[in-house]
């Protein structure tokens, strides 16, 4: 009887311990997926071998296979017949329609924020802005920060799924805006710059912040599209 309470006692200490190890493991291949996808290191169309990866980072297929469950859903790869999971491919007019979405999500959301727009908060959102700026010569730390701007800019908005929803969207066409801001020095990319959403945030206009940022995000949609290589 004591062996058996023993082992009852020690089971779901066990058991917590296995979870644990194989949500880290899922996570350790969920980032690791996802970022040289986003980095343009796993390059559109490319087959994601589980069993290479796994091998790769030093974790069972398993949560591997996990980490492509979850990266599929968000729209970064596709599971094709006979192929497996490849990295997903989008032609020019997909990502078109993925900024178009884009700037619709993040526009409500702005319109959303702006009630929410404090002093404190839209200064946080200028330092990040700063710092996205003093990164323009180096476009992998551009790209990180740039999407720290936006996702601070959503987070105003108060609605968990909205910010989601847009945070994907912009995963999904990250790897095009990579490529356009890689090859296009930054004073001549179009648009203008943050400080407007923030101008109309501040003086509570929630409409022009909306407009701002619709027009922000959709400035360079087409050349951006235009990175994107025939299938």
């Amino acid at each position: 009887m004591e062996d058996n309470r023993e082992s009852s006692k020690r089971s779901p200490i066990e058991s917590a311990e296995t979870v644990n190890r194989a949500r880290t493991a899922r996570q350790l291949a969920y980032h690791f997926l996802r970022t040289r996808i986003l980095q343009r290191q796993f390059d559109a169309g490319v087959r994601l071998r589980p069993e290479q990866i796994a091998s790769d980072i030093g974790v069972s297929r398993m949560p591997v296979r996990e980490a492509l469950r979850l990266l599929e859903a968000e729209g970064l790869v596709t599971t094709l017949p006979n192929r497996g999971v490849v990295v997903s491919t989008l032609t020019a007019d997909e990502v078109v329609e993925l900024i178009e979405i884009r700037a619709s999500l993040e526009g409500l959301a702005a319109r959303l924020g702006t009630a929410h727009a404090d002093e404190d908060a839209l200064s946080d959102i200028e330092h990040l802005v700063g710092r996205m700026r003093r990164s323009e010569d180096d476009p992998l730390l551009w790209i990180e920060r740039h999407d720290a701007v936006h996702a601070r800019l959503n987070d105003l908005c108060r609605r968990q799924h909205l910010c989601r929803l847009a945070a994907q969207v912009r995963s999904q066409v990250q790897p095009y805006l990579l490529l356009y801001t890689a090859s296009t020095p930054a004073a001549a990319r179009e648009g203008h710059r943050h400080d407007v959403i923030l101008e109309a945030m501040r003086a509570g206009d929630a409409a022009a912040a909306d407009q701002a940022m619709r027009e922000h995000i959709l400035a360079n949609a087409v050349h951006i599209a235009r990175h994107v290589r025939p299938r």
